[in-house]
């Protein structure tokens, strides 16, 4: 999700997805279900930074504002069990369920030097190392030993590994980044392949006509 992974040039990537529509915020979490009858919700955190939900943070869910009251970890696991003021009951509650939780982005945490947000790195345009365009980073795979960014072109796309040897330079004021690509990463086709319908194989045999005793003259008597 948006744990920090591996460096780009001793950089790491440390909070989520892309900015959402609403304009100046970013993606920390999302409402996975409920808790109780009282209006609580379960929430799984993308964020690396656990103060996004503490108590007296605002944050946007389906276009409204809600405040946290409190937060606490679920048992057994990494989900947070949130009471936002506002929510008084289930029914409430579950109606937030799947809905993407935003931060504003000026709350953010600074970063140190060549360490950036996922945010900041969707949408760049990405070359090589002789300056060709090799298409728009539109979304970074958490592959558990490091991250994996998807370069998107017209119908393909390139699956560039952000290890630091990969990643050369990162210009964030500019949306830029070049790679070194490694030997065997291709681009590989989006488009769909049609399927071919089968070929009917017409008998090389000919046909022999039907005998009819109606088309057939009846022979005549001798004499």
């Amino acid at each position: 999700m948006d744990n920090q992974s591996l460096p780009v040039n001793s950089a790491v990537i440390s909070e989520v997805g892309s900015l959402e529509s609403l304009i100046g915020h970013v993606r920390v979490g999302k409402v996975v279900g409920t808790h109780g009858n009282d209006g609580r919700v379960r929430v799984a955190p993308e964020t690396d930074h656990p103060e996004r939900f503490s108590a007296g943070s605002t944050l946007v869910i389906d276009g409204a504002l809600y405040s946290v009251e409190y937060a606490t970890h679920a048992a057994g696991g990494d989900v947070l069990i949130v009471d936002f003021r506002g929510l008084k009951n289930r029914e409430q509650a579950h109606a937030l369920i799947d809905q993407v939780i935003l931060g504003a982005i000026e709350d953010v945490p600074p970063l140190s030097d060549d360490v950036y947000y996922h945010y900041q790195l969707i949408d760049m345009t990405v070359v090589d190392l002789t300056g060709t365009i090799l298409g728009k980073l539109t979304e970074v795979m958490s592959t558990g030993a490091n991250d994996v960014y998807v370069v998107t072109a017209d119908g393909s796309e390139l699956l560039i590994p952000a290890l630091a040897d990969v990643i050369i330079e990162v210009d964030v004021a500019n949306a830029r980044m070049a790679v070194n690509v490694p030997e065997g990463i291709e681009p590989r086709s989006t488009i769909p392949k049609l399927k071919k319908r089968p070929v009917r194989r017409r008998s090389t045999q000919p046909k022999h006509p039907r005998s009819s005793a109606a088309a057939t003259p009846e022979a005549k008597p001798a004499g």
